[in-house]
């Protein structure tokens, strides 16, 4: 985190992210602002989207993100492609991360996806008074610059060459010539090395610390100059270094140490969070000895709040903390002379407060703690509207939003002896952002994270007509888009598990009543089936009490409440004719239905592919359901309201089996109209390198036609390779609906494509028309599912391999971030 609020946050699959204080719930609210990522294919170096390399596609891994002290402008990235591939760079952005610019630092073989990556960090360090004397590790060698990144200098504090983790500069011990004097830094299988003449940079001279542990991990420091550190090692201790120290302490043994921050207005208070069969945090109010003072260490699964009663995260014992990192905002405290208000009693109240001059870092939306110096219990909560001057204005917020805590000291008037601070923690989880709310409740994800940081990947995206598009992804399960207008995301099924964890898993597939857009199904990974009676509402999703599947995920289609038709990945494809209550029963699909063969693409979450629909327009009985086997024919399945259904086999597709991307679906208002794409072309493209070098597959993953129900097929020679595709509203003037597809159409190259002219009786007619060509300003994931609009034309969302979706308007250009 930075003085100026803007946080930076990475993780082992999707990159880096970024965000701001003034984006939480009562800081900002609906100002729009949200997480971006903060590498895209609009402003990644140029060179790296005119012919595609592995820098572009599936999971490309963060190893490291930091930002200037004094400027957060200033961000340097580690950054790799997914499994600790050979060609990781540094790169540099000098407004923000608007623009992305390429290093002279060595190409190198980082793995920001390693078991040991999330417990190492300040693998980058910049020197807070000089922004062009940089250090930075790759893994192997640690090295320095004082150009700005334009000549590096390898740098062996322990006399070899060696990687350096846990790095900080201690902005206390002074400058020399404008540069910082003292730097510490972790050798592995060497020690804590310490040198008060960073400012030489190649030339600094280094003392190794007695006692310091050989294996560090992150590191952190105290504005007091003391110098924290854990370790990767199987006990993860905490050790301390006080300035002009020459040894180190060991101050936290009890239990593994993952992740730990320092109280930015108090130097001797810690916090950590640590693993002892279960997840919690405890706190430590000083910092020599060992094992001082801790307070909810060891004890029962339970997170601390008696030493800071605002640092209130509550995730409990299912929360992983062990793969939490957190930090507290490092804006520091300063006292107010005055303070006026109309009033100080519940939320709401307006006010301005009297500030010593000069203070840096306050903007509008952000959010501060007033706090009584005499009663420290008694603080309100005060969101920043304007600084002028000597002048704070801003709004308390409501007491519901945890913003009035304490005493009756209601009234209007001047109150005096307040201190004003940020105190505030934040906290990142495999898939989440959380504050801490100011207040004891439990920590509260960030709603402008939309669904997750970590592995956003879409696996599925339905758009009902008359309703809300609903999506699958890994890490989130299940979340439902507003579109009117577009606002935030809407937890459909928040967290990992979409029911109860003996169905449990993360969302694979997910579908809609024709009939009615508030029933909807989904299948999780570990293929627990669930349904929701509310358009899939946080927490209205229940499981069946009768599952059909066996840790089998499989695609699913519902055509009407009752009737629901499931494939089990592994074994046969089971319908029920009562899905609408919990104790539906599945019946396995008489023959000639396949009892194997339903699924036959890769991983149901990470080669994702919806090889079974609905027919969406017949909504009467009998109900029409298509789905793809492994023998390579359609199946066509009548379901009666009761009664057995009749199967019927139909023609081949005439294009490869369904791989990255795969998917078959029906067109609404035109009975029996089934499209079908194979997806890429192969199972190794999942990023734009494969994708390109395997194009075109010898025409086997076109797009393929059907207007009887999958009774024969014709291959759309029009296109060349679609990967997703999806189905929208028509275009003024047009009869049929809007055909999107990304991938390679009307013999252009690789791009999105839009078809407003199809014509079931002049196939071969159709026109393509390219509407852009990566998800631009969104990541540099491959597309991997597509959902468009029923309702109105032009609009659709296109999901990605890693970095969740964006939404499109018939521009071509993204109207919203999700």
């Amino acid at each position: 985190m930075a003085a100026d609020g803007t946080m930076y946050v990475w993780n082992d699959s999707t990159g880096a992210w970024k965000g701001t204080t003034a984006a939480i719930p009562g800081a900002g609210a609906g100002s729009g602002y949200q997480w971006k990522a903060v590498l895209n294919a609009s402003n990644a170096p140029s060179s790296w989207l005119q012919a595609p390399t592995p820098y572009l596609g599936w999971a490309n891994a963060t190893y490291e993100i930091a930002c200037s002290p004094s400027n957060s402008n200033i961000i340097y990235m580690m950054y790799n492609a997914y499994a600790g591939s050979t060609f990781g760079v540094l790169l540099k952005s000098v407004d923000g991360g608007a623009t992305w610019s390429l290093t002279n630092y060595p190409s190198n073989s980082n793995n920001g996806n390693s078991a040991l990556s999330g417990l190492i960090a300040q693998t980058i360090c910049i020197d807070p008074n000089n922004t062009n004397i940089v250090w930075a590790s790759d893994g192997t060698q640690l090295r320095v610059t004082a150009d700005g990144g334009s000549t590096w200098t390898s740098v062996n504090p322990a006399g070899s060459a060696a990687t350096a983790y846990a790095m900080c500069y201690d902005i206390g011990a002074g400058t020399t010539g404008g540069s910082t004097n003292r730097l510490i830094v972790g050798i592995p299988g060497h020690g804590i090395y310490v040198t008060t003449t960073a400012y030489n940079g190649a030339s600094a001279s280094w003392s190794l610390i007695s006692g310091s542990t050989t294996t560090p991990g992150k590191g952190k420091i105290g504005s007091d100059g003391t110098y924290y550190c854990s370790d990767t090692s199987s006990t993860s201790n905490l050790y301390s270094l006080a300035r002009g120290g020459s040894s180190m302490a060991t101050i936290f043994s009890a239990e593994a140490v993952f992740s730990f921050a320092v109280d930015p207005n108090n130097p001797a208070r810690v916090f950590i969070g640590h693993d002892g069969g279960g997840y919690r945090m405890c706190s430590a109010a000083a910092n020599t000895g060992n094992n001082p003072g801790w307070t909810g260490a060891p004890s029962s699964n339970s997170i601390n709040t008696t030493d800071a009663p605002w640092f209130g995260f509550g995730y409990g014992s299912s929360a992983n903390i062990n793969q939490l990192g957190f930090d507290f905002d490092p804006w520091t405290t300063t006292s107010a002379t005055t303070i006026n208000l109309s009033s100080l009693s519940a939320g709401g109240s307006t006010g301005t407060i009297a500030v010593p001059a000069g203070i840096a870092n306050i903007t509008t939306g952000r959010q501060l703690r007033c706090t009584n110096t005499g009663t420290p219990g008694n603080y309100f909560i005060f969101t920043v509207t304007s600084y002028s001057g000597t002048s704070l204005q801003g709004t308390i917020i409501s007491s519901a939003q945890g913003g009035y805590i304490g005493g009756p000291i209601g009234g209007s008037g001047s109150f005096s002896a307040w201190t004003i601070s940020a105190e505030r923690a934040y906290g990142c989880s495999g898939a989440q952002v959380y504050y801490d709310g100011f207040t004891t409740a439990a920590a509260v994800p960030d709603a402008t994270c939309t669904f997750g940081l970590e592995a956003s990947y879409i696996g599925d995206v339905k758009w009902p007509v008359g309703g809300n598009p609903v999506m699958t992804a890994q890490d989130r399960a299940i979340f439902q888009v507003p579109t009117n207008p577009w606002g935030s995301l809407v937890g459909v099924v928040n967290g990992y598990s979409p029911v109860a964890a003996t169905v449990g898993g993360q969302c694979a597939y997910v579908d809609f009543s024709k009939a009615d857009p508030t029933f909807w199904v989904c299948v999780s990974e570990n293929g627990g089936v669930c349904f929701s009676t509310t358009s899939g509402k946080s927490g209205t999703f229940a499981a069946y009490t009768n599952q059909p599947l066996t840790n089998n995920a499989g695609p699913i289609a519902c055509a009407v409440a009752n009737v629901i038709v499931v494939a089990d990945r592994t074994g046969g494809i089971y319908y029920t004719q009562n899905g609408a209550t919990a104790s539906a029963t599945w019946t396995l699909m008489p023959s000639p239905a396949p009892t194997s063969g339903w699924y036959v693409g890769g991983n149901s979450i990470f080669q994702p592919n919806a090889t079974l629909c609905a027919d969406k327009t017949t909504v009467t009985a009998p109900y029409l359901f298509y789905a793809l086997n492994a023998d390579g024919h359609v199946y066509k399945f009548s379901v009666p309201a009761s009664g057995s259904p009749t199967v019927t086999q139909g023609g081949t597709v005439g294009l490869l089996p369904p791989s990255f991307g795969g998917k078959m679906d029906s067109a609404s208002g035109n009975a029996g109209h089934l499209f079908y794409s194979p997806g890429a072309n192969d199972t190794t493209s999942t990023n734009y390198t494969q994708l390109f070098a395997n194009h075109p597959a010898g025409g086997n993953t076109r797009l393929s036609f059907s207007s009887n129900g999958g009774a024969s097929w014709t291959v759309l020679t029009t296109t060349q390779e679609v990967i997703p595709f999806g189905i929208g509203a028509a275009a003024p003037g047009s009869s049929y609906p809007t055909l999107y597809a990304c991938g390679w159409c009307g013999g252009g190259s690789y791009g999105i494509y839009r078809c407003t002219n199809f014509n079931p009786s002049s196939l071969g007619s159709e026109t393509w028309v390219q509407i852009g060509t990566y998800v631009s300003n969104f990541s540099l994931q491959m597309p991997i599912a597509l959902g468009a609009d029923p309702n109105q034309y032009g609009r659709f969302i296109i999901g990605t391999s890693g970095c969740g979706a964006t939404i499109f308007e018939i521009s071509g250009q993204a109207n919203g971030w999700y």
